[in-house]
């Protein structure tokens, strides 16, 4: 079996996983599972994501190409809730989520404890997109005071009720 063959075998068995929690209704919280990208792609290659309004994906090691993996879905449309906290993201996957025409019944997005910096934080700002947040957590990133500024001057960022932004 090749690289491509062990691969395929790799997200076969996450499906059966994924099918496992969604029949004892734990889908969505998949917190700590260390799914990483390949994970995501075979979740997403499922039809088991298209209802969910929430979705913990934290502690999971996904990177910016996971982002693009998942902000690429339409099946990510109903999410209100998403929880990406401790994972790998930096600047240029906040960049890929900020663009992505899925996302706009976000109502809390948490990026705790990634790495994310001035640039991310100006991506978010930017993004009208996420003028449906309500909250929006950043603990524990390098957001330094240009994109707290920009977070704070927001025109799109104007419904958040609970913003934590935990600067460090």
């Amino acid at each position: 079996m090749g690289v491509s063959g062990k691969r395929e075998c790799d997200k076969f068995d996450f499906k059966i996983i994924f099918r496992a929690l969604e029949k004892e209704g734990l889908l969505e919280n998949l917190e700590n599972r260390y799914i990483g990208d390949l994970g995501l792609e075979a979740l997403l290659e499922t039809d088991l994501m298209a209802s969910t309004g929430r979705l913990n994906l934290a502690k999971n090691n996904i990177t910016d190409t996971g982002i693009q993996l998942l902000v690429s879905s339409p099946k990510i449309q109903k999410l209100e809730t998403l929880n990406l906290a401790h994972n790998q993201i930096h600047d240029a996957g906040i960049r890929i989520l900020t663009r992505s025409g899925y996302i706009g019944n976000l109502k809390e997005l948490i990026l705790d404890f990634n790495y994310i910096g001035d640039e991310g934080a100006r991506w978010l700002a930017q993004s009208a997109q996420l003028k449906n947040l309500e909250r929006l957590s950043l603990e524990e990133n390098q957001i330094g005071p240009i994109g707290a500024r920009a977070l704070a001057d927001s025109k799109f960022l104007i419904n958040l009720k609970h913003p934590i932004f935990g600067f460090h």
